[in-house]
């Protein structure tokens, strides 16, 4: 713990078995760099591929391929509506809506040609580009592509003097941080100045720091032109009140200048005595023991030459780091923590850091120490929290919650309880309205002001039986029907659950489980009242207490026994469409628009128990269209439905058993959809054309079903309606490959996944058709038909692809095989 802080490292996290899974059947692709934001991680690669997973949970969404080379750098959108990605060729690749949407935009910018990207940062709808070079780009207007056609979106702003290590923005000024000088820009005025006099040589980094950071407003885009330079004599506009907003330079030899908006050097902050001073603990947990005991490292001695590189400022941190060290400091520039670990690269998210050493992700975190005991609670280590309460007794006077209630319960029995109970008792007494704060066993109630005191008495009753009383339903008759006592632990929750949405307190549990259900929603409307009282401008219970209630309802298996006319059931239904309707996705005759596929609604499972009693809701939520085709396609074939929904997982499921006539009626359909007419009534409907069903998703589909010799006559019918260019030079390959297999199927899954691989089987594709004898060789030398790769289950003896046999036995095709090891065996 350093002051009222502590440095966590997330020990056996199953992060790093989750990002790497999807390389795990190749060796020549390895990441390359990486990036995190609120929601998304993402890793680019050597063959071009951004890897996409969800961060809490991890979990791999996606890939999403480039063709410009190997990934360099990696920037996500503020909003994540895009991703930039910079390429070791030069390129910067912009991909908008990638994480929702299977139909993304994507452009490429060459202005770099050449050189690396090393540098990538969004400044709302403005990306700031750097290069190996020294060059600097801004690519202005992402996200209204449609105003590109009145100038162009990237321009050169600056040629500076070496490689750039790291670009920083604030408000409409840009740093920029080279290899050895830093420069302060004003992009309005298009002018820049170098920070201080003296150059310096290696990965040093510069950041902005805004001590009171003031509502941010998006800047007007506006056409660019290359910076000028000022001299020494001329000012640096600088119009703005700017006091609250500091520069930070990292120097050799573990300095770092603090400068002005002038680009003067203000002090140096000097860090060589406190690196070996400093002893700073560092507090491993695994979530997945919740046996596991506290345990504390204390870092060593730094030995070597040791220099900071880039600045990141993230919450009232400074963290900076080299090849094998991370340093972060307080506001107050004082070193509070270092850690020794193998470094590549380092992103933060909150209080959240994410170190990369190009192979493994390692997660750490900064807590204070009331959420190290929620993490602790949240984890079930109630030992550990016991541990932690015991090591920091004094620290307890400063947080909000008491723990008395679940340690007691947890703990019974065990030793380290009596050692520990003195000081809960201690701090039960130590419960005051006083501060505004009401604190209660096993949770913590923030009062909004006093006012709240005056205008109502609910809280201070609730406080006197929170105080005075254990909270432990089954303990408490008479007062579980008392309604403060009931709102005291539903408030509690509510307030939790601000800090941490998964945490459950006991209490909460116990009480829902004592009650009815609709005893329990006469319970939720009545705190909705009362919070609506107490914090007029709270937005979020209702949806809370409809969250708390599903979540019950999912627990105990009560949703499918709900009756469709009470009053949970509607209570249900009303809220799952308060918060997921949408009508803006439907046509005015109630089908969906393509883009309604895109919006999952939170609790979808639950979503798909009402529809089987109330079969309409979906002309309400439109993503739940899905549930209603996966339910009736089988019986009865809605294809205008199954088109107009352009769901492509949906669409190839059902389309795999389609006719010739029907696959006839399908194309007419998908020409009259991309013409903007609803199918169901003819009316004219506007959406994003790149949401429907592609041209070359539907045509490989076809080829699945119906093979390509089918695929194509049926196409050539409609051939005016189809730009050629739409279905690709992959859909005439498969054609050719499907007949020659006679594996329609397994042929288009094949082409499908030969990822990294699509030169060779172009070549073997040549190689076949040069042959002058290629039209009669169809199945000849096919030897033995029951005799598949292992890989692709298509026969391993045919006219387009080599084979080879391994010493274990198992047959591959070369292209299937990976590394020379069979996928079988492992060996």
């Amino acid at each position: 713990m350093s002051g009222a802080y502590f440095l966590i490292d997330f020990m056996n996290n199953d992060i790093n078995n989750i990002i790497k899974q999807p390389l795990k059947h190749t060796q020549r692709i390895k990441y390359t760099c990486f990036n995190v934001s609120k929601n998304y991680l993402i890793f680019g690669s050597l063959s071009g591929g951004l890897y996409v997973f969800t961060r809490n949970p991890c979990e791999f969404l996606k890939l999403v391929p480039t063709k410009e080379g190997a990934i360099s750098n990696i920037a996500i959108a503020p909003n994540e509506k895009a991703i930039a990605a910079g390429t070791e060729k030069g390129s910067v690749i912009l991909i908008e809506h990638c994480f929702t949407d299977c139909n993304y935009k994507h452009q490429v910018y060459n202005e770099h040609k050449g050189y690396i990207i090393t540098a990538l940062i969004w400044n709302f709808n403005d990306l700031y580009c750097g290069d190996s070079s020294g060059k600097v780009s801004a690519i202005s207007n992402i996200g209204s592509l449609t105003k590109t056609i009145f100038h162009n979106p990237i321009t050169i702003l600056m040629n500076l003097d070496s490689r750039i290590v790291q670009l920083d923005v604030y408000y409409k000024y840009l740093l920029a941080s080279t290899e050895t000088k830093t420069y302060l820009c004003d992009t309005d005025f298009e002018q820049y100045r170098q920070i201080g006099k003296k150059v310096r040589k290696g990965e040093f980094g510069a950041c902005f720091y805004a001590v009171s950071p003031s509502q941010k407003v998006a800047l007007k885009s506006k056409d660019r032109s290359i910076f000028k330079i000022l001299k020494d004599d001329e000012i640096f506009a600088t119009e703005e009140n700017l006091e609250g907003v500091k520069i930070y330079c990292t120097r050799p030899g573990l300095r770092i200048w603090e400068a002005d908006f002038n680009a003067s050097v203000i002090c140096t902050h000097q860090f060589k005595t406190s690196l070996h001073e400093v002893k700073s603990e560092l507090v491993s947990i695994d979530r997945s023991k919740a046996d596991a005991n506290l345990k504390l490292t204390v870092s060593g001695d730094v030995h070597g030459i040791v220099n900071f590189s880039k600045i990141i400022v993230t919450d009232n941190f400074f963290i900076t780091f080299g090849p094998n060290l991370l340093m972060i400091f307080d506001s107050e520039m004082k070193l509070i923590f270092k850690c020794k670990s193998i470094i590549k690269d380092v992103k933060v998210v909150k209080n959240y850091i994410y170190l990369w050493n190009s192979k493994d992700i390692k997660m750490m975190a900064l807590m204070d120490l009331e959420m190290l005991l929620a993490e602790a609670l949240n984890n079930k280590q109630f030992y550990m929290c016991a541990q932690i309460s015991l090591k920091y007794k004094d620290e307890l006077k400063n947080i909000k919650m008491n723990l008395s209630s679940i340690l007691k319960d947890k703990l019974q029995g065990n030793k380290i309880l009596s050692q520990l109970e003195p000081h809960l008792e201690k701090l039960q007494k130590q419960a005051s309205v006083s501060n505004g704060i009401v604190t209660v066993d096993n949770g913590y109630v923030r009062e909004g002001c006093s006012s709240h005191k005056e205008n109502h008495s609910e809280p201070d009753e609730i406080s006197e039986k929170a105080k005075d009383e254990p909270l432990h339903v089954e303990d408490q008759t008479e007062k579980s029907e008392d309604t403060n006592y009931v709102t005291n632990i539903i408030f509690r929750q509510y307030q939790v659950n601000k800090m941490n949405e998964k945490l459950k307190l006991p209490q909460f549990k116990e009480l829902l489980i004592a009650r009815s259900l609709d005893v329990i929603l006469a319970q939720f409307k009545q705190f909705e009242e009362y919070i609506s009282k107490l914090e007029p401008d709270d937005n979020n219970v209702s949806e809370w207490c409809y969250n708390q209630f599903v979540d019950h309802l999912k627990d105990e298996n009560l949703l499918k026994g709900l009756d469709k006319d009470s009053l949970e059931f509607n209570y249900i239904l009303e809220m799952f469409i308060k918060y997921n309707g949408n009508s803006s996705l439907l046509c005015s005759c109630g089908f969906p628009l393509p883009n309604a596929k895109n919006n999952q609604p939170k609790f979808y499972d639950v979503g798909c128990e009402l529809i089987q009693k109330k079969s309409d809701i979906y002309k309400s939520v439109p993503y739940m269209y899905k549930n209603h085709i996966e339910s009736t396609f089988t019986k009865n074939i809605n294809l205008p439905l199954l088109v107009q929904f352009s769901d492509i997982d949906l669409f190839c499921r059902y389309s795999k058993k389609f006719t010739y006539d029907l696959w006839d009626e399908s194309v007419r359909k998908l020409i009259k959809y991309k013409q903007k007419k609803c199918l169901n009534c003819d009316k004219a409907i506007e959406f994003d054309s790149t949401a429907t069903i592609s041209w070359k998703q539907f045509a490989l589909s076809m080829i699945k079903s119906i093979g390509g010799v089918n695929t194509v006559e049926l196409l050539k019918k409609y051939s005016k309606y189809i730009d050629n260019s739409e279905l690709g030079v992959q859909f005439y390959q498969l054609c050719i490959f499907s007949e020659i297999t006679g594996e329609h199927e397994k042929s288009t899954t094949f082409v499908e996944t030969i990822n990294g691989k699509q030169d060779q089987f172009e070549l073997s594709l040549k190689k076949f058709l040069s042959n002058k004898h290629a039209g009669d060789l169809k199945g000849k030398d096919v030897i033995k038909p029951n005799q598949k790769c292992s890989k692709c289950d298509l026969v391993i003896n045919s006219a387009i692809l080599e084979h080879c046999t391994l010493v274990c036995g198992h047959q591959y095709h070369n292209i299937c095989l990976i590394g020379d090891v069979c996928s079988i065996c492992d060996i």
